[in-house]
């Protein structure tokens, strides 16, 4: 995470394993712009996805080169 933050890799729209960020500041951060969306009479449409098995889908070769493009080397690769 130090790594990604000195290099700014990380949105600033990432709540999942931010430290102090949880799906909860999520939904919070996402409530208030919907909310302002609506005061401002413009449409909001939300589509509700569940990832729950989706890290068992991913290629684990394909994560491991991504991560080592952005910079994550040695043990933390490993």
């Amino acid at each position: 995470m130090n790594h990604l933050r000195a290099n700014n890799l990380l949105c600033n729209r990432q709540h999942g394993f931010t430290s102090g960020r949880s799906t909860t500041t999520n939904l919070l951060k996402a409530m208030e712009i919907w909310t302002e969306a609506l005061s401002h009479n413009l449409s909001v449409d939300i589509i509700f996805l569940d990832y729950e098995k989706a890290f068992d889908t991913v290629p684990h070769e394909r994560l491991l080169a991504q991560l080592a493009a952005l910079g994550i080397r040695g043990g933390t690769l490993s």
